[in-house]
């Protein structure tokens, strides 16, 4: 069972290994843990809207933002990122060639994981089967060897 404040004394203290990802139904409150988060612990946040924007602008500044250090202590937290709405996004077409934001955040950020420990909060409505059948098994192994994948359940709280 994920409980939030436990979570965040053991990130607090350095006891993660991986990220996070919340899934689950519309409603549940994925978002709100995800900025309870970001109350606790400082590092940026970036929903998959301004990703999609950035990419259609500039692919380099969409790396930039997906790679830079935030913070300067010397450690794999400065490449720390909380990411809202993961896949929520449409397929973007760069160059004749289909994009997909949410594959190329998880390749990315896989990446910084792989080279810092750089770990990555994210946020989305497909489980992780979801993200296997839409993505493919390859970002659906990257997802789920740099974070731990939490369902979020029970009845919508918007209403």
């Amino acid at each position: 069972m994920f409980f939030l404040p436990d979570w965040l004394a053991r990130y607090r203290l350095g006891g993660l290994t991986r990220g996070l990802y919340l899934y689950g139904p519309t409603g549940r409150g994925k978002t709100f843990h995800l900025k309870a988060i970001r109350a606790f612990i400082r590092m940026p946040y970036l929903d998959e809207n301004k990703l999609k924007n950035v990419y259609r602008e500039d692919v380099e500044t969409f790396e930039e933002i997906l790679t830079r250090p935030h913070a300067s202590r010397g450690d794999g937290d400065d490449f720390d990122l909380l990411i809202d709405e993961l896949g929520g996004e449409n397929t973007l077409v760069d160059y004749g060639n289909r994009v997909d934001i949410a594959a190329e955040v998880i390749r990315i950020r896989h990446e910084m994981f792989q080279r810092h420990g750089a770990k990555t909060m994210l946020t989305g409505n497909l489980p992780p089967q979801g993200i296997r059948e839409r993505y493919g098994d390859r970002i659906h192994s990257r997802l789920l060897e740099m974070c731990r994948c939490v369902s979020i359940g029970g009845c919508d709280l918007r209403q």
